[in-house]
């Protein structure tokens, strides 16, 4: 029986894997397929990011969270019903002063309610409680003094907080912090979006960078190639040794590797691109970038440094995660200010009023219109309430957390504005020396052009040798695609920029709008 080894199973692999991605490289990159533009990326990143929508759940859990504060000012509707039969056993002088020995009656209760609390901290409670008797024994009888009877009453209860517990900024302080939060929560899923589509933007140069590098590999082989039918040349007229074919091929053959490894890397390319756009389906292995005009590089520019701090404003006003962590300070400072008042104290006054009403007839309609017949009252009622502690270790303890979140929620807003200030810093210096560095690499291509083109003429004529113009050939293929990295650098700089300055997205009306220049160039100090 043949058996590989684990080390050339590994090597066959290798091989069938290259030659599958070399085969379908060449056949999708051959196919009329649409070009995938940068505001095809970014409109889908918007729509289908599964990150965008993981993080928009928090937003709604801010909303719920919000409205489940207010319904602590929902009015509360509570109702009752109830009926019993009882027959209680009476004693031998009742039974026989009554002539009953158990006392037998129906009982029918009903009872409604209305609590409301409001944000000044008052709660009322209106109730209005039915109760039908009906006696069904003598004792009973003479125990209500009616065969039948209907008990209505209404009462107003109204509690008033004094000290603890006292005015909207104590009261409603959970439900006004949990609005900011919501609102906070939108302010950060922004930001959220924005750096998706920022990091999208790159993965879009990464991609375009990868065709180019195959574009560049796929001319370098074929300079290679046409080396080989050079070099078969002159060795056939005696200018050259048979032996030095041999470099020529091997030259060849890693000019091939190369430009497999580049056919992979599209791959690679084509998968962070398309899984950031939230693609489920071949269409990621079709994402093509569009032909890339926009930037003029010999217009190029560096900006002033003496524009940097404008920049850095721009920053501090629009950036969204900057804008989160101020609201949810201002939230914190809410809740200090109602843990602060909590420490007073509870001192509740209630008042109630009311009246009760009386009927003695055994119909359906009387049940319910007992409340006007009858009448007695009005009853009236005050009551004040202590509650004291006299350590007062609860509320003093959550007063130090609150106040401790407040610092903390403060802190993080003056460490992210230290941070966004040299982030913004760093970007701008980002670009400039990408800028520098690009028309250098740009000048470096012209040269090592001419220089490899004289290299070949001089083979031609003999006074140049195979290592010399190999060697050259290899400097022209560094230089362009260092040229293209200095490319790819610079695109990059350019959106980040825009992220670390919070205008990837436009001023409006508009939740995301956007236009090209919010992708490829950097942002317009008098416009932003």
């Amino acid at each position: 029986m043949f058996i590989l080894s684990q080390s050339k199973v590994f090597v066959i692999l290798y091989l069938i894997c290259s030659l599958a991605v070399s085969i379908y490289c060449t056949n999708a990159y051959a196919e009329d397929s649409t070009e995938t533009h940068l505001f095809d990326v970014v409109n889908a990143v918007i729509t289908n990011n599964l990150d965008i929508q993981i993080n928009a759940r928090d937003v709604d859990s801010a909303r719920g969270a919000w409205q489940s504060e207010v319904g602590a000012f929902d009015e509360t509707v509570s109702s009752t019903f109830g009926y019993a039969r009882t027959e209680t056993p009476n004693t031998k002088y009742q039974a026989s002063e009554l002539q009953s020995p158990t006392t037998r009656e129906n009982v029918a209760e009903y009872s409604m309610g209305v609590s409301k609390k409001f944000r000044s901290g008052i709660s009322v409670s209106p109730t209005i409680e039915l109760t039908k008797t009906n006696a069904l024994s003598k004792a009973a009888y003479y125990s209500i003094g009616a065969d039948t009877t209907n008990m209505a009453s209404f009462s107003l209860n109204v509690t008033i907080p004094l000290l603890k517990g006292s005015g909207a900024d104590v009261v409603a302080a959970n439900e006004k912090a949990a609005k900011i939060n919501y609102d906070a929560s939108k302010l950060y899923q922004n930001n959220f979006v924005a750096q998706q589509v920022a990091q999208a933007v790159q993965y879009y140069w990464s991609l375009y960078k990868m065709f180019i590098t195959l574009q560049i590999y796929k001319e370098t082989e074929d300079r290679a190639r046409q080396l080989l039918v050079n070099t078969q040349k002159l060795i056939e007229h005696g200018n050259l040794p048979a032996a030095n074919i041999e470099q020529v091929k091997a030259n060849l053959a890693s000019k091939r590797a190369s430009r497999i490894s580049s056919e992979q890397n599209i791959v690679q390319a084509q998968a962070d691109l398309g899984t950031m756009m939230g693609l489920k389906d071949n269409r990621i292995w079709r994402l093509t970038p569009a032909s890339f005009t926009g930037v003029k590089y010999d217009n190029l520019t560096e900006l002033q440094q003496s524009k940097d701090e404008q920049l850095i404003e721009i920053a501090l006003q629009r950036r969204n995660d900057l804008g989160s962590l101020k609201m949810l300070a201002q939230a914190q400072v809410i809740l200090m200010a109602a843990a602060k008042k909590n420490m007073l104290p509870q001192l509740d006054l209630t008042l109630s009023g009311g009246y009760n009403g009386l009927s003695e007839r055994d119909s359906f309609s009387d049940y319910f219109t007992a409340y006007g017949k009858n009448v007695a009252g009005p009853n009236a009622s005050a009551q004040i309430s202590l509650n004291f502690p006299l350590r007062n270790n609860e509320a003093t303890g959550a007063f130090i957390q609150q106040k401790a979140a407040y610092e903390k929620a403060m802190l993080n807003v003056d460490n992210t504005i230290i941070t966004i200030r040299a982030n913004v810093i760093n970007a701008l210096n980002l670009y400039r020396n990408s800028i520098r560095r690009y028309k250098e690499a740009h000048e470096s291509v012209g040269y090592y052009k001419k220089a490899a083109d004289n290299e070949h003429k001089k083979l031609s004529m003999g006074a140049a040798t195979l290592n010399s113009t190999i060697d050259m050939e290899n400097y022209l293929t560094n230089a362009r695609l260092a040229e293209l990295d200095a490319e790819n650098a610079l695109l990059n700089s350019i959106i980040t920029v825009r992220y670390q300055t919070g205008t990837v997205f436009s001023k409006g009306e508009g939740k995301f709008m956007y236009n090209i220049g919010n992708l490829i160039s950097l942002p317009n100090i008098n416009v932003e």
